[in-house]
């Protein structure tokens, strides 16, 4: 239990990037709102994402496509699923929003998705293979301890049959 109580807790944990050490938090549920917010703002937009691709369809297709994007730009997507989250996690970009919401507690100067990025831009492919594995096992330490009303949180895929690899946002 006591390995356990820094991840309930929040508590920091040094890693070495680069030859820096950097003392990383794990991600709070506010840190997973501020990466739903940003997955959200990356989404395209119904209308200039289809505009392109219009002249591929027939009219009749043309006006159902149009009317149905247009419906969605009305309604914008206020939160990103778990899906999303996962899918732009598991981008460089992701990776390195992920670290910058893990470092800014500690690092002020680490002030950006892109100041993280550029930090982990001097590691070499087994460099951020190891933080990845870092920042997956304090998670998971952090997930394994976090309790709710009816025990351990638990996150699981939507579809089992999805790609682990890197992918693009969708909608």
């Amino acid at each position: 239990m006591s390995d356990e109580l820094p991840a309930v807790a929040a508590a920091p944990d040094t890693v070495l990037i680069a030859g820096k050490a950097y003392r990383i938090t794990p991600l709070t549920l506010a840190d997973f709102a501020e990466m739903a917010r940003h997955v959200v703002a990356m989404l395209a937009n119904p209308i200039e994402a289809l505009s392109g691709q219009l002249k591929y369809f027939t009219a009749e297709e043309r006006r159902e496509l149009m009317a149905t994007a247009l419906d969605s730009a009305r309604k914008p997507s206020e939160n990103a699923s778990i899906q999303q989250i996962a899918e732009f996690s598991r981008t460089w970009d992701g990776f390195c929003f992920t670290i910058w919401l893990m470092l800014r507690r500690n690092h002020p100067e680490v002030s950006s998705a892109e100041k993280a990025g550029e930090i982990l831009a001097d590691l070499d492919d087994a460099g951020i293979a190891a933080l990845m594995q870092r920042v997956e096992d304090l998670s998971a330490a952090a997930a394994k301890t976090a309790k709710n009303s009816e025990g351990p949180v638990q996150i699981t895929e939507t579809d089992p049959h999805e790609s682990r690899g890197l992918g693009s946002i969708s909608s």
